[in-house]
């Protein structure tokens, strides 16, 4: 299940039906029910459920640190470093966070 595609179904559901937050409803999902909630900015918060970090269940080739999991692990990408770490929710993520503004094209 993808957490941005529920997120944007329950914000179209919102405005559809006029809900303000916090208001909360449950949605049937191929994988299972998702209650997500419509908070008062107007964003919206959803549990996904306990994320997967073993390197093998991800799945990734990077290799694992402590526990198995790629937490904070290095990834070179054409002469960059990136620290990196791998988590499924249901789909494998690579994510790395940024202080400064990504200014890279992505295709």
């Amino acid at each position: 299940m993808c957490g941005n595609g529920i997120r944007c179904f329950a914000r179209f559901i919102a405005e559809l039906d006029k809900l303000r937050g916090p208001q909360s409803f449950t949605i049937h999902t191929g994988a299972g029910l998702i209650v997500p909630t419509i908070q008062n900015d107007g964003k919206v918060r959803v549990d996904m459920g306990k994320p997967v970090l073993r390197a093998f269940d991800v799945p990734t080739k990077l290799p694992g640190n402590k526990g198995g999991a790629v937490v904070g692990a290095q990834l070179v990408v054409d002469g960059t470093e990136w620290i990196v770490t791998c988590v499924s929710m249901g789909n494998p993520h690579c994510i790395t966070f940024s202080t400064t503004e990504c200014k890279v094209r992505v295709r």
